[in-house]
């Protein structure tokens, strides 16, 4: 089965993130059922120049009948005195990017070798990077290329920003002033969920002209480091959260109640950029 792998490399507003994907198998075939590359202008001469075809290879992350597709290489090869100049579109299928491609280049598939990725789109905009390929398995409609991809790319940061436009007016019960946490990119602020029954955080877009009580927030005083609990301002008893516990990729956030105790999924560091 393929295995996939995201390294984030922080920057300013971009993080330079890489991508690796393992044992992702490429189906090309010529002919027979599952054919799935087609010959566009003849070649010309004994070495066949010229010789152009358009392909829509599929890209599986296994090789048996349970593999699942992964992404299709759309575009077009073309033979060049023996050696074959490849140019496509690697269109992923999978749920988390669909839709979003990596650009192809290079020469000769039906050797190992490499093809350069020289730009991306969606999910892997501006992607640079190699990807690896040998022969897996020879059929005689084709084969089974065996592909190894790793490539930077990148991704901009979920960057928040602490807005105090109400500093002045709206204090929580201990004095503190509220705040709006306010996403960079999108304009989008934190909310506060509805109390039950899963209390997770939403967003809503973030406008200056109105005061709106529910995405308003304040923090308690430096618990060590400069970390602190973050809170809804109108009730300090329920906490900013990262569920689960863990600083990862898709955790989730959401109120919780407080019971004494302070957990490290309930810290939170706000410190200046440029």
């Amino acid at each position: 089965m393929a295995n996939f792998e995201i390294t984030q490399y922080e920057g300013a507003l971009v993080e330079n993130t890489k991508i690796s994907f393992r044992n992702l198998y490429l189906r090309r075939f010529s002919s027979g059922p599952e054919k799935n590359q087609l010959v566009l202008i003849d070649g010309y001469g004994s070495t066949d120049l010229g010789l152009t075809a358009a392909n829509n290879w599929a890209i599986y992350d296994g090789t048996g009948p349970d593999a699942k597709l992964v992404a299709h290489a759309q575009g077009l090869q073309t033979n060049v005195a023996g050696n074959w100049y490849n140019s496509f579109v690697m269109v992923f299928e999978i749920e988390r990017f669909k839709g979003s491609t990596l650009e192809i280049m290079g020469a000769t598939v039906e050797k190992e070798g490499e093809w350069a990725i020289v730009g991306g789109t969606g999910g892997f905009a501006m992607a640079r990077g190699i990807i690896q390929r040998k022969v897996h398995e020879k059929r005689a409609d084709g084969e089974i290329l065996e592909l190894t991809i790793d490539a930077f790319y990148r991704m901009k940061m979920e960057l928040w920003w602490k807005h105090l436009i109400y500093e002045d007016g709206l204090k929580d019960e201990a004095g503190n002033p509220g705040f709006v946490l306010v996403n960079k990119g999108t304009g989008d602020a934190l909310k506060h969920p509805p109390m039950d029954p899963s209390r997770w955080i939403e967003t809503i877009k973030f406008d200056q002209a109105h005061l709106d009580e529910s995405i308003q927030w304040a923090e308690s005083g430096d618990l060590g480091a400069g970390f602190r609990q973050i809170y809804r301002i109108n009730k300090i008893d329920y906490h900013l959260n990262a569920y689960g516990g863990s600083a990862q990729e898709g955790t989730r956030l959401q109120l919780y109640p407080a019971n004494g105790q302070i957990f490290n999924n309930e810290l939170w560091k706000i410190t200046p950029v440029e």
